[in-house]
């Protein structure tokens, strides 16, 4: 049924303008020439370029429409290039009065080659925007002027398209300059991804065949019976190896783009080493050898570095995206359950915070690095490196709990809830603070005494190392609490701590709220 439902798709969907036709056929309306040959009309290609979610621009092959109101990209090529979609709700009115509904926009930049021209701009998300263009292979001997810069040197080769620009830009991106081609209809139009070929041209054609966009009857009617057959509930499968393939070939893609950043950039390579080499050695991710592999099911996570020059210890966060869909068009993220988090809400932890004459904060160091992952599990998060873009590449498996995964917090928060039910008899101060003062990694608590301040500090350092896990960054509101020493642990006392989001300042016990304002000259 699925196969007949493309097959429908190709026969009455509006958006397949280049649907082949013969004179046999009685459901469209065409133009025919029954001697020699037809005419093909050329639509205005071009090879621009946009960027993706790193800032990294890719080569794509598009359209320029003037009589489209919006900009159009392809689901696929969003993908590919990792953008965030928002949603909107759209109706797109197509031939005949049919429309279709479109749920996602991406905002992006576009440029040429020499970047002489960019511009952002917005582009509504769509599964196909036209057949392959154009379809068949023609003949331009003789027809193109010499020493021209075409905006799409294969323009006479038939090309998936990936994007259309409409009228919002379309003239903005003419220039002046047009050639006509002796012998032919064609004209070479300037525009500032070089000069794009219209006009039509005749081309033998033997079997006299055209492509019409013109469809004749009830269109609903057909849209509608095409709609109820693609709409029927058809499971996804795929060989279990080509998506094991794809998978990698997409992660291996973006590691390739990221070492254009990394050589560019000797500090952000120095930092980005460094994590990849301590998350080895800490025993964090482990190196997968091919021929040891006998994984049936793996997903690979592209990653990329977030700096942060700001902060005082990492100034280096990788983020690793398991959002990436695969061929199937499944995600790691998308087949995990949430969870939430075991923990309670910000505004309950910040109002028993200030039940405390002695207060202090800090945080878990690591703390999702500290939870091992199930090893059957471990496949799903592997990840691409090599030490440089000449070095082979490794592939490693995560093996604790990993950021950009979604169930992610709800493991950690999780596993802290249950480290407090199994020790609470060992550490019975300490216990329900880990169930009710902490949020994530991060812990405001407090007590009514400096004595019992100092014995709620011990407990949750030792119930915590119970878990293989270490606090840090401490913060108090009084000195002689912020300069103990307790076991191993120093605590010092910032003047201004973040936490939660907010600014705590520990002397003066208090709260704020940074904003950014800017001024303007009247």
């Amino acid at each position: 049924m699925l196969k007949r439902a493309r097959e429908r798709e190709r026969e009455f969907n509006p958006a397949f303008p280049s649907r082949e036709v013969s004179e046999k056929d009685s459901n469209a309306v065409f133009a025919i020439n029954p001697k020699k040959g037809t005419t093909s009309v050329f639509l205005s290609s071009v090879k621009c370029f946009v960027k993706d979610s790193y800032d990294e621009k890719w080569k794509v092959r598009g359209l320029l429409d003037v009589g489209s109101m919006t900009n159009l990209i392809t689901k696929k090529f969003v993908e590919k290039l990792g953008l965030r979609k928002e949603k909107v709700n759209i109706l797109v009115t197509c031939l005949n009065d049919s429309s279709v509904c479109v749920k996602n926009c991406v905002t992006t930049e576009i440029s040429n080659s020499d970047g002489s021209y960019k511009k952002r701009i917005k582009m509504l998300v769509v599964d196909k925007i036209t057949d392959l263009t154009p379809v068949k292979n023609l003949n331009v001997n003789g027809l193109i002027p010499e020493n021209i810069n075409l905006a799409d040197d294969s323009f006479y080769v038939p090309g998936p398209i990936d994007c259309l620009l409409g009228a919002e830009i379309f003239y903005e991106l003419l220039r002046s300059g047009q050639i006509r081609s002796e012998n032919s209809n064609l004209i070479f139009q300037n525009t500032v991804f070089g000069f794009v070929a219209s006009g039509s041209n005749s081309f033998a054609d033997t079997e006299a065949r055209v492509h019409c966009g013109l469809i004749k009857g009830d269109l609903n009617q057909t849209l509608k019976m095409f709609w109820e057959l693609e709409n029927v509930e058809v499971e996804k499968t795929k060989n279990e190896e080509a998506i094991f393939c794809e998978s990698r070939d997409i992660a291996l893609k973006r590691l390739n783009v990221l070492w254009t950043r990394l050589i560019r950039d000797p500090q952000y390579l120095k930092l980005y080493r460094d994590f990849i080499h301590e998350y080895d050695q800490l025993g964090h991710m482990k190196e997968v050898v091919a021929e040891h592999d006998n994984s049936e099911v793996a997903y690979y996570m592209p990653h990329h570095g977030v700096l942060r020059p700001e902060k005082s210890t990492t100034k280096l966060r990788v983020v690793f995206n398991a959002t990436n869909p695969t061929s199937n068009g499944l995600s790691l993220n998308s087949i995990q359950y949430n969870g939430g988090l075991a923990q309670n809400d910000l505004f309950t932890i910040m109002i028993k915070f200030r039940e405390h004459p002695y207060a202090f904060t800090a945080d878990v160091k690591m703390m999702y690095r500290m939870i091992l992952i199930h090893e059957s599990q471990q496949p799903l998060l592997r990840i691409l490196w090599k030490e440089s873009p000449e070095d082979p590449v490794k592939t490693f498996e995560m093996k604790t709990v990993t950021y950009g995964t979604v169930s992610a917090p709800f493991l950690a928060t999780r596993t802290l809830l249950q480290l407090s039910r199994d020790e609470e008899n060992n550490f019975p101060l300490a216990a329900p603070v880990l169930r009710e003062n902490f949020y994530m990694n991060d812990v405001l608590c407090g007590a009514a005494s400096l004595m019992e301040a100092k014995a709620l500090k011990n407990e949750l350092t030792g119930i915590l190392k119970k878990g293989g896990m270490e606090l840090h960054k401490w913060g108090s509101s009084h000195p002689e609490l912020a300069s103990n020493i307790l076991g191993d642990y120093e605590f010092e006392n910032p003047i201004e701590t973040k936490t939660l989001g907010v600014s705590w300042k520990s002397q003066e016990d208090c709260f704020i709220f940074k904003i950014a304002v800017e001024s303007k000259d009247s």
